[in-house]
């Protein structure tokens, strides 16, 4: 074979595809990228770890056909040095791959192209198409509340993706948090879509997609889910399981509702943060919210208040722009809500909640179709064996 790429495509090509590359797996094909040459004067990139894989195709000078194996990153780094605009890969019987520029000449050893895995089709019709950067921020949202990998319920470690009439929704919880985005659909589904995929293919293919509202086709197939977008198709196996009932947690309606400006709300969580390292209770602030007559611009306020007993306290006040319900006290995980604050972009966000041991919601006023549902924590007093004071603490854990 022998290809001659514009440096600039190549690059992108493996930088891509170089987020489907295992270094850890036992098989060391794993770790190699498949290029091979295609009709119509297209070159295919291929890396998959075999529960995820990405394959890009871009335009090249095709001189000769032919299919190769080279280690991912040595050639993904290696082309990532060069500066000249044109780069010509070449390679024939058992000889190493040559890379060659105007000054320059490298040789990269090769593996065989049959050891390589047969990279997966979907048998199916697509199952729905939406705008890449719909999906995409509907994805970076969910995704921070997916469970950790040593959560024993393995469903809560993905994303689950639910598509149904003219809606589609991405959900993630992991029984603390939980974060559900839905958008509506051009044209209904094709099917029924019901499916959980793993939060590491969900980051992955967040990534490669653009904020354009070019579509991307998704197709569910054989246990695995295909996105296609940009000459780019991506798959990952699908997680096992069925997916807990996420609609009893989000309540059908709060008594208290507050309208907070985002950016000094957050400010201020940030800074009650850096106070909050108790060992027992690390990161969690008490919030008290009441409301304040006479005055035009603001309706109440909120007490942020963090303590630990080897580092100090801190105690921060924001004004409420609006205040409707009763004065009331509440424990979080400060982390928590910081997260979710840093994926809204509004100048004001609204707070609703019925009671200190109920669900909280935030929710934008920009993407009224996003919910963010942070649990409270629930304390208990405890005395200390010094000097009987009682102090709050979790009571196991949260809710």
């Amino acid at each position: 074979m022998k290809i001659l790429f514009r440096r600039k495509s190549l690059e992108a090509a493996l930088q891509k595809t170089i987020k489907a590359v295992s270094i850890k797996s036992p098989l060391p094909i794993l770790g190699y990228v498949l290029i091979k040459t295609e009709e119509n004067g297209m070159v295919s990139f291929s890396t998959t770890d075999l529960e995820f894989g990405i394959k890009c195709r871009v335009k090249a000078d095709i001189q000769e056909e032919g299919a190769v194996c080279v280690p991912a990153k040595i050639i993904t780094d290696l082309v990532g040095q060069i500066y000249e605009d044109s780069i010509t890969i070449s390679q024939s019987g058992d000889f190493p791959l040559e890379l060659t520029t105007v000054k320059s000449k490298y040789h990269i050893n090769i593996r065989e192209v049959d050891e390589f895995p047969i990279f997966p089709k979907p048998q199916d019709n697509p199952s729905l198409s939406m705008p890449q950067g719909t999906f995409r921020e509907m994805v970076r949202n969910a995704v921070v509340a997916v469970a950790s990998l040593e959560e024993q319920r393995a469903v809560l470690t993905g994303v689950y993706l639910h598509a149904l009439e003219n809606e589609f929704i991405a959900v993630a919880t992991d029984g603390r948090r939980l974060i559900r985005a839905k958008e509506i659909l051009d044209e209904p589904p094709a099917k029924e879509l019901s499916l959980i995929v793993p939060q590491r293919s969900m980051k992955e293919m967040a990534g490669l997609l653009s904020d354009h509202e070019t579509p991307l086709y998704l197709t569910y197939s054989e246990g695995q889910v295909f996105i296609d977008f940009d000459n780019t198709s991506v798959f990952s196996r699908i997680i096992d399981g069925k997916y807990p009932n996420y609609e009893v947690v989000i309540p059908k309606s709060t008594d208290n509702k507050l309208l907070v400006e985002k950016v000094k709300f957050q400010n201020a969580i940030k800074r009650a943060l850096i106070m909050a390292m108790d060992k027992e209770t690390p990161d969690l602030l008490k919030i008290e919210m009441s409301g304040e007559e006479g005055s035009d611009e603001y309706q109440g306020s909120i007490k942020i208040m963090s303590n630990s007993i080897d580092v100090g306290d801190a105690d921060e006040e924001v004004y409420i722009k609006e205040f409707e319900g009763e004065p009331m006290s509440v424990a979080f995980n400060g982390r928590y809500i910081y997260d979710i604050l840093n994926l809204m972009e509004d100048d004001f966000i609204w707070i609703m909640l019925n009671t200190p041991i109920m669900p909280v919601v935030f929710k934008s006023l920009e993407k009224e179709n996003y919910t963010y549902i942070v649990m409270p924590v629930r304390l208990k007093k405890r005395k200390t064996d010094e000097d009987q004071i009682e102090d709050d603490v979790p009571v196991d854990s949260y809710t």
